[in-house]
């Protein structure tokens, strides 16, 4: 699925963490990834980068869509929660600030 920001679509391809197993894993033992791909987490409103091999941006958004918090270049064995938000999306480090993104963009994935 495509990620789009305020109506516009990116190159940025979504993944979704449909199953435990997905969620469980998420980005972790990647050592690169690539700009245009994203990992999805739906009902999801904390994450954290234990174990991880690098920085990741993560974008956490409410019910309507648009983003609450941004991290960018957040790195191993961090936390990162909000309790409004719904989704959560985490990304290649860098693509936050490559895309432009900002508090109040609407996000969708489709």
């Amino acid at each position: 699925m495509t990620l789009f920001i305020n109506g516009v679509a990116t190159a940025v391809l979504v993944d979704t963490a449909d199953s435990f197993a997905k969620r469980v894993k998420g980005l972790l033992g990647k050592k690169e990834i690539p700009v245009t791909y994203a990992m999805g987490f739906k009902n999801c409103g904390a994450i954290h980068t234990f174990f991880m091999l690098t920085a990741i941006d993560v974008i956490m958004t409410g019910k309507d869509g648009r983003v609450l918090a941004l991290a960018e270049a957040l790195g191993p064995w961090k936390y990162m929660c909000n309790a409004k938000a719904v989704n959560t999306i985490e990304l290649a480090q860098g693509v936050i600030h490559q895309l432009g993104i900002q508090k109040n963009d609407l996000i969708e994935i489709k």
